[in-house]
């Protein structure tokens, strides 16, 4: 990871320089959180992910282990490996 792209916020979490996270969503590595993504408040990421471009994470979604976001996760949801998201009700 290029250090003038990403800051790498712990051992094994990185996040792109123009990307958006919220100061209470939490996030577990290892994780890559890419250009122009947004991490929107209580949002949780529980390591071995990937957030792609301009990708967004809903408030107080979690993102299971092993997953790739594409596109967009909604607030309270669960977002499974294969890209199943499920609403937490």
């Amino acid at each position: 990871m290029s250090e003038e792209e990403y800051t790498k916020v712990s051992e094994d979490v990185w996040i792109s320089r123009t990307a958006d996270v919220a100061p209470t969503a939490s996030i577990a590595g290892p994780t890559i959180i890419g250009h122009k993504a947004e991490i929107r408040h209580c949002a949780y990421i529980r390591g071995s992910v990937v957030v792609g471009e301009s990708a967004i994470v809903g408030c107080g979604s979690n993102i299971y282990p092993l997953s790739m976001v594409r596109g967009y996760v909604p607030p309270n949801s669960i977002y499974k490996r294969q890209g199943e998201v499920v609403n937490k009700r």
